[in-house]
């Protein structure tokens, strides 16, 4: 039998914190079976990139205990969201006069111009590619490099609107 004691999401914070329990004679995971405990889905909701990370430290770290209230060693693997057309990194300044520069969902000149600018930085605003990671996997994930790879990200979607 199991069921969430805790469910509690604060969008504004970027935070998600719940807590799961199994009781009785329940068969779980044990460290000579492995397993997956928990795997989490997220509703998109906008245009943009994320870091999405397991906390295992501070006000809201993640812990796990056994039956005894033994804690378990957690591994845990993070992630990134980005669901941008390679190559959108700005777009007109808007509002006008505010300083703000936000994803337009268009890639063209604005975007050009930009990467332009950060090329050889480490500018996460117009790196999207790095070499492949892991190798086999066809997943390109960012590199921390705005180099060769991010313009030709953004060559191929060249004219490309969402």
């Amino acid at each position: 039998m199991g069921g969430i004691v805790v469910n509690s999401t604060k969008n504004s914070l970027g935070t998600s914190a719940f807590s799961e329990s199994l009781l009785g004679a329940t068969t779980g995971v044990t460290a000579v079976s492995g397993g997956r405990l928990v795997s989490v889905q997220f509703k998109v909701v906008g245009y943009g990139k994320t870091d999405l990370s397991i906390v295992v430290t501070g006000a809201m770290a993640t812990t796990l205990l056994d039956s005894a209230g033994a804690s378990i060693v957690l591994t845990s693997t993070n992630g990134y969201f980005d669901n941008r057309v390679p190559g959108d990194i700005t777009g007109p300044e808007s509002p006008p006069g505010s300083g703000l520069y936000p994803y337009d969902r268009k890639v063209d000149g604005y975007d050009l111009i930009y990467l332009g600018k950060k090329f050889g930085t480490t500018d996460s605003t117009a790196d999207f590619t790095g070499p492949e990671n892991p190798v086999g996997s066809g997943f390109y994930p960012p590199d921390g490099i705005v180099d060769g790879r991010d313009l030709i990200a953004l060559g191929k979607n060249f004219g490309r609107i969402v």
